[in-house]
């Protein structure tokens, strides 16, 4: 049974999202499983409020991009493209502009138009099915404010604010009754280095999270920081269980 066919039990699973999961539904990222996750999976996918303000604020500024890159493509000078609005962009955002215009460089000028397009109607529609359609494939929990405290902790372990504070909101909700399971395609800041499939729910380990880490000491990884950073405020019963969408997948 899809989630479109009908309600869920009382012991349904739920897990908590972080944004980068629903842009990798959104832009049918399919290495990454997304639409198994959110379309075909029995789990209840649920986000807060700060994720789908997120999913909006990156959303238009790709869509800006995208329009920028219009004229550069019609005079056949993608690669001479720079973002106009520089200062607004996160260094996602960077990443992406380099790597969409690696992609439509190698195109045909009318290809790489249909290609930009097709982008930004991806995107719509992927905010749409995600928190507007009459049974959405996101459920916006409301969830308790943020504790002060624990952003601060978590702040000092992730590099971007806007992880930080829906780590907060993951917990928060896991706290009022959540299960405490999220699911993250972040590599970079909230899964171990160079594993998709990392699970960790504050157990040890002990293996490296990375040569650097292990040279400076901490050889623990990501999650395993982040779990260190909630049991400083809280206690390890509201530790989150981390997963890559491949590794929820696997074990669920």
């Amino acid at each position: 049974m899809s989630k479109g066919d009908g309600e869920h039990g009382d012991d349904q699973l739920e897990a908590f999202t972080d944004t980068s999961v629903l842009f990798n539904f959104a832009l049918d990222v399919r290495q990454q499983r997304a639409d198994e996750l959110l379309v075909h999976h029995e789990c209840t996918v649920v986000a807060s409020d700060t994720v789908r303000r997120e999913f909006m604020g990156v959303m238009e500024r790709r869509q800006r991009i995208h329009t920028q890159l219009l004229p550069y493509i019609k005079r056949d000078e993608i690669e001479e493209y720079e973002p106009a609005n520089p200062e607004s962009l996160s260094s996602n955002d960077w990443g992406y502009v380099s790597d969409f215009q690696d992609i439509l460089s190698d195109l045909e000028p009318t290809e790489a138009a249909r290609r930009v397009q097709e982008r930004n109607r991806q995107l719509k529609q992927g905010y749409r099915e995600l928190f507007e359609f009459d049974s959405p494939l996101v459920v916006v929990a409301q969830v308790p404010a943020r504790d002060a405290r624990l952003l601060g902790n978590l702040s000092g372990i992730v590099q971007n604010d806007a992880d930080a504070r829906i780590l907060c909101d993951a917990v928060e909700w896991g706290r009022d009754s959540g299960s405490g399971v999220f699911i993250t395609s972040d590599a970079g800041d909230m899964l171990a280095e160079g594993d998709e499939n990392q699970n960790d729910s504050g157990e040890d380990e002990g293996l490296p999270d990375s040569f650097a880490g292990f040279l400076s000491g901490d050889s623990r990884s990501a999650p395993e920081k982040i779990n260190d950073a909630i049991k400083r405020r809280y206690d390890e019963g509201c530790c989150l269980e981390i997963h890559s969408i491949d590794s929820f997948l696997d074990q669920y």
